[in-house]
């Protein structure tokens, strides 16, 4: 179990607001610290809307404030790092073809991937940082992080109101989840890279 979580069930006295600021800042640091399991918060936030500890609509409100604003943030930092001279030198270094090509793929199909990006487990923090190493226009990847986090985070709320006590599955599904996820972008990155060599 998340020790945010753990914290959170220990700390029985915490108002709606001081939920709420926890919520938002788990949400935030999902983006940047990729490997912590942010989405069981989130989820565990549904739960505490259906307990009354806070409002359902705050919970969503605050975990999708959170969970956007970290995401523009890598977006700027990779939009602030094209412009550097790090950037050039990565482009001329033993990185740099990979990087060429991954640039090009996401000037053709970033937008989509920020759209699909809270459904990509384990891809969040790269997708950003790309989209804006890419220099895709951050109106449109305003919008389309916010509307897949608006659907994402509505599905992990409602789940964890829903299940009550039993929020706990949450955490469960969401690993069979990523899993699935991954095992299908590796098999098709293979498939990709097989295609290519023909």
């Amino acid at each position: 179990m998340s020790p945010v979580i753990e914290w959170l069930q220990q700390s029985g006295g915490l108002s709606a607001e001081q939920l709420a600021w926890i919520l938002a800042g788990a949400a935030f640091l999902e983006n940047i610290f990729p490997p912590l399991p942010m989405d069981v918060v989130v989820a565990y936030g549904g739960y505490l809307a259906g307990q009354e500890r806070l409002p359902f609509w705050l919970a969503w409100l605050t975990t999708l404030t959170g969970g956007w604003v970290g995401f523009m943030g890598v977006y700027f930092v990779g939009r602030n790092i094209a412009k550097t001279q790090l950037h050039q030198r990565l482009l001329t270094g033993r990185i740099g073809d990979g990087l060429t090509k991954a640039e090009a793929w996401f000037q053709r199909f970033g937008y989509g991937a920020v759209v699909g990006n809270r459904f990509l487990a384990g891809t969040r923090a790269v997708i950003s940082l790309f989209a804006g190493l890419a220099g895709l226009s951050w109106s449109w990847v305003a919008l389309g992080a916010l509307g897949s986090l608006a659907i994402w985070n509505t599905l992990l709320l409602v789940a964890g109101y829903k299940l009550g006590q039993d929020w706990a599955l949450v955490a469960e599904w969401l690993t069979t989840y990523r899993n699935v996820m991954m095992g299908a972008l590796l098999v098709g990155i293979l498939v990709w890279w097989k295609i290519r060599q023909w």
